[in-house]
């Protein structure tokens, strides 16, 4: 499924039509370069083996364990001053329910406890799978090329790998992913466009490639898709810590993740039958697209040719 991800995305960046192919040609060397890791490290950092729990029958106390477990991480970040670190060392669990992109590595790292339900399951229709897994995979390998990835090369190292006029499209661009999110009603306050843009950008594009990649299998199903994608975004909230995170967390509400990225989707609107009286409509003006355009050139030049068969057979008749 990663092998997938990384494929549509080196298709869509071939069919884009607003980079230029300097442009293009290294962000396909950037994603030929990613690394990815699933389930659990090679590799664990040596300070987990040197602590050792002093029991409480040993006369030890929970604040002296976590004192000692704090200066042993310490002395090992110390330690590292001046040198390269392991790059198999992971930064997460294997067993929290997360995903990550490292950008000084160009890595994309999915820990084993997100590859279970809601995200995935071996028994159901692929398209839930491609909604769910698929779609967080994307969202991943699209950090790679968000506001913040995208200034760093395929080894990790802080370098403008873009055209000027490049740059100045993306960053028009990602304006309108900040107007899109930005002001977004919720219980318990407003979104902040600005603060979320990395994430939301990566929630579009993420989105995005895993629908295309669901449409090439067989058993291909939209309801299925869009309903993953809407359930592995359920989540609850005590209204203090939903303040706060509105004031410090790169990401959108988890209800704002699911409903404003699929509003976002043409293949929604048309799955559902959304009109402009509804609540989930967005007009098809207002819909950012960070890759290829080349669809809605297919459209208008369907649009034009039909319109001209039309005049040609009325021509013809008189």
């Amino acid at each position: 499924m990663v092998a997938n991800m990384i494929q549509i995305y080196k298709n869509r960046l071939h069919q884009n039509t607003w980079l230029s192919q300097t442009t293009i040609q290294k962000a396909i060397t950037k994603l030929s370069s990613i690394e990815v890791m699933v389930g659990f490290p090679e590799v664990i950092r040596p300070y987990y083996t040197n602590f050792k729990v002093k029991t409480y029958e040993q006369g030890g106390t929970l604040f002296e364990n976590a004192s000692n477990f704090n200066k042993i991480i310490a002395e090992y970040k110390i330690s590292l001053y001046l040198k390269d670190e392991d790059r198999r060392f992971w930064g997460m669990s294997p067993a929290t329910i997360n995903a990550y992109y490292n950008p000084n590595k160009n890595q994309i790292v999915f820990p084993a406890a997100i590859l279970a339900w809601p995200f995935y399951q071996l028994d159901r229709v692929s398209s839930a799978n491609y909604g769910g897994i698929g779609a967080v995979i994307a969202h991943e390998i699209s950090h790679g090329f968000d506001n913040n990835g995208a200034q760093f090369d395929e080894k990790g190292s802080l370098n403008n790998w873009w055209t000027d006029s490049d740059r100045k499209e993306f960053e028009l661009r990602t304006k309108k992913a900040i107007e899109l999110f930005d002001g977004k009603e919720t219980e318990f306050g407003k979104v902040n466009g600005k603060l979320t843009v990395s994430e939301n950008i990566a929630d579009l594009g993420g989105f995005e490639c895993a629908l295309e990649a669901a449409k090439l299998e067989s058993d291909f199903d939209a309801k299925s898709f869009f309903e993953s994608w809407a359930t592995i975004w359920r989540s609850k909230y005590k209204e203090g810590a939903a303040k706060r995170l509105l004031e410090t967390d790169v990401h959108s509400p988890t209800k704002i993740r699911a409903n404003v990225v699929l509003s976002n989707s043409e293949l929604f609107a048309q799955t559902y039958d959304i009109q402009p009286e509804d609540k989930m409509y967005l007009d098809p003006k207002k819909r950012v697209k960070f890759d290829s355009e080349v669809e809605k050139w297919k459209k208008r030049f369907i649009i034009i040719f039909l319109k001209m068969m039309i005049l040609r057979k009325f021509y013809h008749r008189n």
